[in-house]
């Protein structure tokens, strides 16, 4: 097997196992940056996390686009993530993007901020931001990142941090190559 079928497989594995643990909800997606394309990511298809397979998975570059343009099948709308933080963070070799239920009333509060209180979160930082689409794009937005200028913006908030909430929708996390 090589690099790329092995990145592949472990998008597989990450969507499976992200999804048992209810890290990944129906709609959340995880991606693995191509291991020797910095420029191209893999992520699945718009699918349940729970049941995608191999055939599932497919390679963008940074922009969004597939790098097959026949590419037909539905693909995750908001994949702009993903590109937007692979293009800032040339140290990320994943990304998620999910509306896990323990983490959704963080990004609702003005006031009150996700922070570790046990040693074991630690990593994710002490402070974790919130990111507001309407700072940037307005009031009239549907809360999804549906392009690059959106995906950069909340890349921007991400920084060098791990995780960054989405102010009413979920968050964005990443691991780095450390």
């Amino acid at each position: 097997m090589n690099a790329v079928e092995r990145t592949v497989r472990d998008v597989v594995i990450a969507n499976r196992i992200l999804a048992h643990n209810d890290v990944l909800d129906a709609y959340g997606h995880v991606s693995i940056r191509h291991p020797e394309r910095h420029d191209r990511y893999f992520l699945a298809r718009s699918i349940s996390p729970a049941i995608a397979g191999v055939k599932d998975v497919f390679e963008f570059n940074l922009d969004g686009t597939p790098v097959d343009p026949a590419e037909r099948r539905a693909l995750y709308l908001e994949r702009f993530i993903h590109g937007a933080v692979y293009e800032k963070r040339p140290d990320v070799k994943a990304a998620l993007h999910s509306h896990a239920d323990d983490l959704l009333p963080f990004p609702i509060s003005r006031t009150v901020r996700l922070r570790p209180v046990i040693h074991n979160p630690g990593d994710m930082g002490h402070d974790v931001p919130v990111w507001d689409i309407a700072d940037q794009f307005g009031d009239e937005t549907t809360l999804l990142v549906t392009d690059m200028e959106q995906g950069r913006d909340l890349a921007r908030c991400l920084d060098r941090g791990r995780l960054a909430l989405m102010r009413g929708h979920g968050f964005v996390c990443v691991g780095a190559d450390d």
